[in-house]
């Protein structure tokens, strides 16, 4: 009889260890998942950016991007740029001197960003940036409503990242 309690003590004893040592396990990946995080685009740290305002865009209510159409007087540089970045010059020159617009891609798919990327811009797209008859592929990161739209557009120029912030509004229809 003696026998069977040491047996049952033994059971009850190697139980408490096994949890003790897979609640002690478990709890080591969750702490090293956490140290895997995402590293988010830090859009405040943009090296060369270009500022616009934007004469008309189409959104939907539900805030899906069609196109927009940059108002080209509005068109600055806000940074000096260094002697090799004539290629950006002459894109902030191209926008000022034509007709330019931003246009959603055919097969461009809506995403919200949850914040993911580090901005405070809740939509994004894949679109194309229309400068005379030149066409640049460019990523959109915006927020939209019926009467205003403000964001930023990535574009890849040469290898190199572009940004151009831009805003728009509409008057409201009486």
């Amino acid at each position: 009889m003696k026998y069977i309690y040491t047996m049952k003590n033994l059971f009850n004893i190697l139980g408490a260890l096994l949890l003790s040592i897979t609640n002690f396990s478990c709890g080591n990946d969750a702490e090293t998942s956490i140290d895997k995080k995402v590293t988010p685009i830090d859009f405040s740290v943009m090296k060369t950016s270009i500022d616009a305002k934007l004469s008309d865009y189409t959104v939907e209510e539900d805030g899906i991007f069609h196109n927009a159409i940059i108002n080209n007087k509005s068109v600055r540089l806000s940074v000096e740029l260094s002697d090799n970045e004539t290629v950006i010059q002459e894109l902030v020159n191209n926008l000022q001197e034509n007709e330019s617009s931003i246009k959603r891609t055919e097969n461009s798919e809506l995403f919200a960003n949850k914040n993911v990327n580090g901005s405070d811009y809740k939509l994004t797209a894949e679109v194309n940036l229309i400068i005379g008859e030149v066409i640049y592929n460019a990523t959109l990161y915006y927020n939209a409503e019926i009467n205003y739209m403000n964001g930023l557009l990535e574009i890849e120029l040469d290898g190199k990242d572009v940004y151009m912030v831009f805003k728009g509004r509409k008057e409201r229809k009486k």
